[in-house]
């Protein structure tokens, strides 16, 4: 390992696009999502050189995805083949290393502008979040439901858990708790 500082050399931006094209490397990728979804794909590993970078970026405010999708044999951390990006300025950087793509920066720009730090609370959907704690303060027992989260096991393999809202009571008379399941248990009214 050497004490030379590395920097990285800042990209330029590519003219906004609204079709799903192959991404250039080295470029700021900007994609317009507005008409549909789109699903531009990553140049294939074994066409670029180590340290390869490109970054993506989702431009419109609508609901449809910008999906960067692998090329054949490809991954993204060897975990996956898609990164999606959902908000209005949310962008990825990514990078060859080790004959994979990675994550090396994400910046996801909050709802409305609205930034949070440490100790704010601010209302997203009628809803209130705790920065201090990182937890919503008023969702209705009602408003939970059955899904699935993704996380990983101790291997570091990834893992879907299922999980399932349950009262206090309702967990304790549980005969066997499903290392697959995360219980958010609320008390019995």
């Amino acid at each position: 390992m050497s004490d030379e500082a590395s920097f990285l050399t800042p990209m330029p931006v590519l003219p906004t696009v609204s079709a799903s094209s192959t991404m250039q490397v080295g470029r700021i990728n900007v994609y317009n999502a507005a008409s549909a979804a789109l699903a531009p794909t990553l140049p294939a590993i074994s066409s670029q050189p180590e340290n390869t970078r490109v970054m993506v970026q989702k431009y419109d405010s609508s609901a449809n995805a910008v999906v960067l999708t692998c090329a054949a044999g490809d991954s993204i951390s060897g975990l996956w083949t898609t990164v999606t990006l959902t908000r209005q300025g949310e962008m990825i950087e990514l990078a060859i290393s080790g004959g994979r793509w990675h994550v090396v920066n994400h910046y996801l720009p909050t709802p409305a502008g609205q930034v949070l730090t440490d100790g704010s609370v601010a209302t997203v959907t009628g809803k209130t979040l705790d920065g201090t704690h990182n937890t919503f303060l008023n969702i209705p027992v009602a408003a939970l439901t059955q899904g699935a989260v993704r996380g990983y096991d101790p291997d570091g393999n990834p893992v879907n858990y299922a999980v399932v809202p349950m009262t206090d009571d309702e967990f304790a008379s549980l005969p066997a708790k499903d290392p697959a399941t995360v219980y958010i248990t609320i008390p019995a009214t």
